[in-house]
């Protein structure tokens, strides 16, 4: 019942989205929606939601920065940049 009434969104992610990269299903979500905006012409609204993709990946940064050490962000800038 639950189910049915409450709507599901899903969003595949591959092998080609490593974890160390921040990609994860919400980012990839707001980066396909800004894509079908952009492409119907709406680039106000486009440009709000990479404002929101922004957010998020800044987000996912400092999480994944906060769990290491400050010995290790040298090795979290080079995989970053590597990429």
């Amino acid at each position: 019942m639950l189910s049915s009434s409450v709507p599901v969104k899903t969003v595949t992610t591959g092998a080609n989205d490593p974890e160390f990269r921040p990609i994860t299903p919400l980012v990839k979500m707001l980066l396909l929606k800004r894509y079908r905006l952009r492409r119907k012409g709406r680039v106000d609204a486009a440009n709000v939601v990479a404002q929101q993709t922004s957010m998020a990946l800044n987000v996912f940064r400092l999480k994944k920065l906060n769990k290491r050490n400050f010995n290790d962000i040298g090795l979290v800038i080079s995989k970053q940049k590597s990429c």
